[in-house]
This record gives structure tokens, C-alpha cells and sequence, in this order.
């Protein structure tokens, strides 16, 4: 049976991806309704953001958890392992 990425001694490493539809509807929430409004709301620049939506980058875990409370939300609402 071949590794399942993420599980216990597997080797391989679980992939996470930013979950752009949870956290848009959360910046909806909050009044955020522009990429500038979201940037803003979550001290990141545009650049930045726009990376964790299309998986260039992942933050580092304080700052994901920053990020994450920045908008009320847990880090696992907003990268979910794929």
C-alpha cells in the first residue's frame, strides 16, 4: 500500500492549500470587499496574498497564526491539507 502524504513515519509531506473561499467570505463579513481592503485588514501586502492564493508560498506558523486572527479565523479554516 503506498504512503499516504501527512500520515505518521510516511516520509512524505502533506500539502496545504489556501482556502480562498472561506477566508473571502469571512473578509465579506468584516466589510473587506477589495483585494486592497483585505491586504490591509491582514497587514500583508496584495503580492502577498495573492501567492497564498495561488499556492506559490505558505507563511511561516506565526505568521499564518497572525494572518489567521487577523480575521478571526484558525489557521486549519484557511490552508486545508489537500
Amino acid at each position: 500500500m503506498p504512503d499516504t502524504p501527512g500520515t505518521e513515519n510516511s516520509g512524505i509531506p502533506a500539502t496545504y492549500v489556501f482556502d480562498s473561499v472561506a477566508f473571502d467570505a469571512r473578509c465579506r463579513e468584516l466589510g473587506a470587499t477589495t483585494e486592497v481592503a483585505r491586504a490591509d485588514l491582514t497587514k500583508v501586502d496584495r503580492s502577498t496574498l495573492m501567492r497564498y492564493r495561488r499556492g506559490l508560498t505558505f507563511p511561516l506558523l506565526n505568521d499564518a497564526y497572525d494572518f489567521a486572527a487577523s480575521v478571526g479565523m484558525a489557521v486549519t479554516d484557511l490552508w486545508k491539507e489537500s
